[in-house]
């Protein structure tokens, strides 16, 4: 019987210091699981919340810089390089030779 009891303050004692998911304190701009939120479509997305990334290097898998940005700035650079991606392909295809 006293074990019993012991066992039952036990698990009410390390019960007690655990929160659901619910209680848990979601920092604004985070999803639950902790990840940012980088997408704007996302409800709680926030443009100027700081992200963080490893950068690598394009042909070596040992040099990764690690580059933080805001939201903002990360769509921005996502935006410009698919802009120059775009373009090179376009000016690779003849489809825009503007004075060549």
């Amino acid at each position: 019987m006293k074990w019993q009891a012991l066992l039952f303050l036990g698990l009410t004692i390390s019960g007690a210091g655990m929160a659901s998911a619910d209680e848990r304190t979601v920092k604004p701009g985070y999803k639950a699981s902790g990840e940012p939120i980088t997408n704007p479509a996302h409800p709680g997305y926030d443009p100027d919340l700081i992200v963080c990334r490893d950068w690598r290097k394009t042909g070596t898998r040992a040099k990764v810089r690690n580059v933080c940005l805001t939201n903002k700035r990360w769509a921005r650079v996502t935006r410009d390089g698919n802009s120059f991606a775009r373009s090179l392909v376009r000016n690779a295809s003849g489809e825009n030779t503007g004075g060549w």
